[in-house]
């Protein structure tokens, strides 16, 4: 998730100091394939340009000075879009100023909250979702809308509970008029229903700790009217750096949290598409302390057993005060945070496993034993400013064609082959330091086996963004297709200027 649109700046997090094209390139840099954008009516009918709201760089953000926040929408969505991206428009709240438990306010003393000091009416719900996925609904990669944010307090699933038979709280008929109004605006999409807390109906267990959005209970007895292959159940659960559940403080925890999801909503899965639309923490770092992270790894644990991979995490900017972001307040990316994603998309081994034998570290601080690094036309320095992880990092001041190389030899020149088809991949993290280069977009990276077998990073990195780190794997068959030894990796500036460029944590990966 990357919030803001709903927030009082309606305006994506951070434009203090970060363009907002490059952050949508971050984030796809780092693996994401899909962005959750919280948005709030506000979002659509303030008319206060977004720079008057927040201030926003301007040499980084140029195109979206005098704009409404409506108009940066346009923009943001159409270049995520661009990117590849796809996109869940979250319905946040009624209000930028607060989370209000229902998708409706008809309570005069809550009226302020509202964009033009009225009532919101479900009507006036089931507009402003129309609206969205009316508009947007030439983007290929916009994928569906979350139709409204952690229902709670009041709302129940439906008749039930004898203390609360005011239907105008149920969230199902609400769900299913707004899911099909949505659906007859854009048949493309689909539809992301988040849960109830307790339903207290007798039938559900109520007793189970939840979280707002997180019980999908009474799906079970009481089904969404929403057709199968568009509905998608999309809890939201935390752990202790959010919120403390009793369940956290048991003897067997972590054990017994997965009986409680399966209860809440894992026991849905396959039969309905079940993706959890919030989840995270600041992961050992936060008010729940070292079982924050112990939480965050069960989830992931559980979500493995179930071969169900597909979450949105809250969030990336470190500016959502109990979670933290994937960012932190360096804007440098989390290692930890991201590892543990990576593990999730089977992309890294369990944290209690260590990294693969085969793997190799080429460079992780300083070059590994019997490597050494090489520039021509360069100069290359392992310095400590700019670094992605540890101490150091390579520098690479680079004139036109120049480069280095990391070469497979000891300090008396002795070589050594790297079986070709030992390793599956290359990975490594590249910056372009505090100036981004004109040159960057020529940046390749290649093994000693001719002209033509090379990965041109930009087709890892769209585009790079002043300070920041960008984690790329390149598979080796695109360097080396024939799987044949080699003694060098290589990065080269393939442009007639000249270059300064950052290189770290290179490994070869079996």
């Amino acid at each position: 998730s990357h919030f803001g649109f709903n927030s009082t700046i309606l305006q994506p997090q951070y434009l203090w100091q970060m363009g907002w094209k490059d952050q949508i390139t971050q984030i796809k840099s780092l693996g994401f394939n899909a962005i959750r954008v919280p948005f709030v009516p506000d979002t659509l009918y303030n008319t206060t340009p977004v720079d008057e709201l927040s201030y926003v760089v301007p040499d980084l953000n140029r195109d979206l000075l005098g704009k409404t926040p409506l108009q940066v929408l346009d923009l943001w969505m159409a270049e995520a879009d661009r990117q590849g991206m796809y996109i869940l428009l979250d319905f946040h709240s009624v209000s930028m100023q607060t989370q209000y438990q229902t998708w409706f306010i008809d309570n005069p003393a809550d009226f302020h909250l509202i964009y033009n000091n009225q009532a919101y009416t479900k009507d006036d719900w089931i507009r402003d979702l129309v609206f969205v996925a009316g508009r947007y609904a030439t983007l290929p990669h916009f994928l569906g809308i979350d139709i409204y944010n952690e229902p709670n307090g009041v709302v129940r699933w439906s008749a039930g509970d004898a203390n609360m038979q005011d239907a105008k709280n149920f969230w199902k008929p609400a769900a299913e008029a707004a899911a099909t109004a949505v659906l007859a605006a854009n048949p493309n999409l689909l539809i992301f229903v988040q849960g109830i807390t307790a339903n207290w109906d007798g039938i559900e267990n109520s007793s189970i700790p939840m979280n707002w959005g997180e019980n999908f209970q009474p799906e079970r007895y009481q089904p969404l009217d929403i057709p199968s292959n568009k509905l998608v159940l999309s809890p939201h659960t935390y752990g202790p750096d959010v919120y403390v559940k009793s369940s956290f403080s048991a003897a067997n925890f972590p054990a017994n949290l997965a009986a409680d999801w399966d209860a809440l909503f894992g026991q849905f899965y396959p039969e309905h598409a079940v993706v959890i639309g919030e989840w995270g923490g600041r992961y050992g770092q936060g008010t729940g302390g070292h079982q924050d992270f112990v939480w965050q790894n069960a989830l992931v644990d559980y979500l493995i057993s179930k071969g169900n991979p597909n979450t949105f995490y809250w969030d990336y900017t470190p500016n959502s005060g109990d979670t933290g972001g994937i960012l932190d307040d360096n804007l440098n990316v989390i290692p930890d945070k991201m590892a543990l994603l990576q593990r999730l998309w089977g992309a890294a081994p369990p944290t209690n496993q260590p990294p693969s034998s085969g793997s190799l570290t080429v460079f992780d601080d300083a070059t590994a034993p019997r490597w050494a690094l090489d520039p021509w036309s360069a100069t290359s320095t392992v310095q400590g400013q700019v670094v992605k992880s540890g101490v150091s990092a390579v520098e690479v001041d680079a004139t036109t064609w120049g480069g280095i190389s990391f070469d497979s030899r000891d300090a008396d020149w002795v070589w050594t082959d790297q079986p070709g088809n030992l390793y599956s991949s290359l990975s490594f993290d590249v910056s372009a330091g505090p100036v981004v280069g004109a040159a960057m977009s020529s940046l390749q990276v290649s093994l000693d086996l001719g002209w033509g077998l090379s990965a041109q990073i930009s087709n890892y990195v769209p585009s790079f963004a002043p300070g920041v780190w960008y984690h790329v794997v390149v598979p080796l068959s695109v360097m080396n297709p024939q799987s044949v030894p080699f003694k060098k990796i290589m990065f080269q500036n393939n442009a007639e200027s000249d270059l300064t460029f950052y290189v770290d944590n290179v490994v070869l990966i079996q």
